[in-house]
């Protein structure tokens, strides 16, 4: 409430905390209660409160943002062997704040080199594939979006993910990895939608994933045409 009037410095959390794992657990929920407050679109909120919060949300964008994503890229390299939980704290907090915020922060270089190299560590894989589904998802320059999704498309093919025997694992990893690819497939048809564009995008990427989702997709059409035929039937 005094964020924009009397507490302008109230982001500076963290050397307040301690940079320790109980300071950073208590920086890391505080900034997730913030953005279940101020962002949260299934809580209601009054007209008042709707404008408030966009005073806040700008606020931010101007003010700190900058330095909060630079804490987040810190924390995730510094904590991700001694402290998985706190890291994937942290992820939990990129993924939600990257809906609103300025992406160019996140989808770089070293932010997603840094994700991806997460997807092989198996305490934090599922984390950071919600995380890559969050940036994927996240509204951009259909031209920026494709070049995204052929990038990490690569990098995920030359890591081994698109290969199941090598990826192994738990299924709810491997429900979150197939959530991220349905993304950066749909996302990859909604470029081409919006431009008309991009051939080199369908020659490459589209064929990565479309492989890896193809045996599913013709066995859920024969499940629903069994379905269909059996309802007409009235059995």
């Amino acid at each position: 409430m005094e964020y924009l009037t009397h507490w302008l410095k109230f982001f500076d959390l963290l050397p307040l905390v301690g940079l320790n794992p109980h300071g950073v657990d208590v920086y890391l929920r505080t900034l997730m209660a913030i953005d279940a407050e101020v962002v949260d679109r299934d809580i209601l909120h009054s007209p008042e409160e709707v404008r408030r919060n966009t005073l806040i949300k700008d606020g931010m964008r101007e003010q700190v943002i900058p330095s909060l994503v630079e804490s987040w890229y810190q924390i995730l390299g510094a904590y991700q062997q001694s402290h998985p939980e706190i890291t994937c704290q942290c992820l939990e907090v990129v993924g939600a704040y990257v809906s609103w915020i300025d992406l160019n922060l996140i989808a770089n270089d070293r932010f997603v080199n840094l994700l991806l190299s997460q997807m092989s560590v198996e305490d934090l894989r599922e984390e950071a594939c919600d995380c890559l589904f969050e940036i994927v998802n996240k509204g951009m320059d259909p031209t920026d979006k494709t070049k995204l999704v052929e990038s990490l498309c690569q990098v995920l093919q030359s890591a081994g993910f698109f290969n199941v025997d090598q990826v192994g694992g738990v299924m709810t990893f491997l429900a979150k990895f197939s959530r991220l690819v349905n993304g950066m497939g749909q996302s990859l048809v909604l470029s081409w939608d919006q431009t008309g564009q991009g051939a080199s995008c369908w020659s490459t990427t589209t064929t990565k994933i479309s492989a890896n989702i193809a045996g599913f997709c013709y066995d859920y059409l024969h499940v629903l045409k069994q379905v269909r035929y059996t309802l007409q039937l009235g059995i």
